[in-house]
């Protein structure tokens, strides 16, 4: 047995750890790894600069929001709930029955929660009293 600690991450050795991982999850769940669908919505301005932008991908019927993120410049101009509401309308014509995402304490948990988002648990180990708000929404 020999274990290996590295920065240097092997992507083959990465990808059978997904993939062990995915075929023990498949025989609990109808709805397949496989059945990921990578999703990117992106906002761009006049001169063609992106300003805006979610990334996601949907699998097991839920639609997993990873990033959300506005310029500083555009904030204020409900380009994140245009955003939220495409992703939304996306997961619908997916058959996703909810969406989950995660946010940082000082990030942006007000505005999920308008959106009708619900909290349903932190990680709080971060330092500075941050925490990781992690919510949902069932549609």
């Amino acid at each position: 047995m020999k274990k290996t600690i590295t920065n240097n991450p092997s992507e083959v050795l990465d990808h059978k750890i997904f993939d062990g991982l995915r075929e023990y999850s498949n025989q609990y769940i109808t709805s397949r790894f496989e059945d990921v669908q990578p999703l990117s919505i992106y906002i761009k301005d006049d001169n063609d600069e992106l300003i805006a932008g979610l990334t996601a991908k949907s699998y097991w019927k839920v639609l997993h929001i990873d990033h959300l993120w506005v310029s500083p410049h555009e904030r204020g101009k409900n380009l994140g709930t245009q955003l939220m509401n495409s992703a939304e309308e996306e997961a619908k014509k997916r058959g996703c029955l909810g969406i989950v995402l995660d946010t940082m304490s000082f990030q942006a948990q007000p505005f999920y929660e308008k959106r009708g988002y619900e909290y349903i648990g932190k990680a709080d180990v971060y330092p500075e009293n941050i925490a990781r708000n992690y919510m949902q929404k069932r549609l």
